[in-house]
């Protein structure tokens, strides 16, 4: 995958985890310093009548990872915002 403004020899991360569980949140966060959220659970099909995996992952799983990690910009996307950027 290329990036724009990567120097070669840069490292870009992809991790595979559950954003509803705080510690792999701050297990991946650890050292980074720009994160691009874009988990979502999509209301789509069976996941629009479960209210329990929409607000665990689009609600709590969003705290997650803005309480965890601690990062100089935060990017998310969201169902209902197209782009959400913090600059901390």
């Amino acid at each position: 995958m290329a990036l724009h403004g990567l120097n070669q020899g840069e490292v870009f991360h992809l991790p595979t985890l559950s954003i509803i569980l705080t510690f792999q949140v701050k297990t991946a966060c650890n050292g980074i310093e720009v994160v691009f959220h874009c988990a979502t659970a999509a209301p789509t099909g069976s996941n629009a009548l479960n209210k329990s995996l929409m607000d665990g992952v689009n609600i709590e799983g969003t705290r997650n990872i803005v309480a965890g990690c601690q990062v100089g910009i935060y990017i998310g996307t969201s169902n209902w915002v197209p782009v959400i950027v913090f600059l901390v």
